[in-house]
């Protein structure tokens, strides 16, 4: 009884390396996608508003990269699997929370179908392919306060050779009554 126990729990672990071993990325010297953010002013008046937009920058394929295997799959893309944010306000306060949670059936296949629900789902562009700069997500904020110095991070969750990894960008603004100050950088990746 105790040899056939220990039999199945080796292979139970066997089975649990070999599952694992499909979601670790194949060419780990590959270089990883990054997040930049824009947003439309770094100086927003008191209960003003303001845009940002999310760019994911994928690497291009290599010849020996996942492409030379297989080119009909989404290994070398980035696929989205949510967005979050959080705000640090000028008191040291934070406001956090999802915009949006996407799901894809069929991965790594070309084919596969990514949905998305959230804020403004429809704006979300799920995918950057090798070698792109995508603009994945749109979002504006309204009634801005309080005054002072804000930063606004966002991080993207998505598969990426078969890994899920995490994007981290940043944007700083000042929100001011009245408007003033001069202008600071528009965009500070992290």
């Amino acid at each position: 009884m105790k040899r056939t126990m220990t039999i199945s729990a080796v292979a139970a672990a066997i089975v649990v390396m070999v599952g694992l071993a499909s979601v670790v990325p194949i060419f780990a010297n590959t270089p990883v996608p990054n997040l930049s953010v824009a947003i439309t002013s770094a100086n927003v008046p008191l209960n003003g508003s303001f845009d940002t937009f999310l760019y994911v920058n994928t690497p291009a394929a290599t010849s020996n990269s996942l492409t030379a295997v297989d080119p009909n799959i989404l290994l070398t893309a980035f696929v989205i699997q949510s967005i979050d944010f959080q705000f640090v306000f000028p008191d040291g306060t934070t406001s956090s929370g999802n915009l949006i949670t996407c799901t894809t059936i069929n991965y790594p296949s070309r084919g596969a179908l990514t949905t998305c629900t959230g804020v403004f789902a429809r704006r979300v562009m799920p995918r950057a392919y090798s070698g792109s700069t995508t603009g994945i997500y749109f979002i504006g904020f309204a009634g801005v306060s309080p005054a002072g110095h804000t930063t606004l991070t966002y991080t993207v969750t998505g598969l990426f050779q078969g890994s899920t990894i995490a994007l981290s960008a940043s944007v700083s603004y000042n929100v001011s009554d009245p408007p003033c100050c001069p202008a600071g950088p528009a965009q500070t990746p992290v």
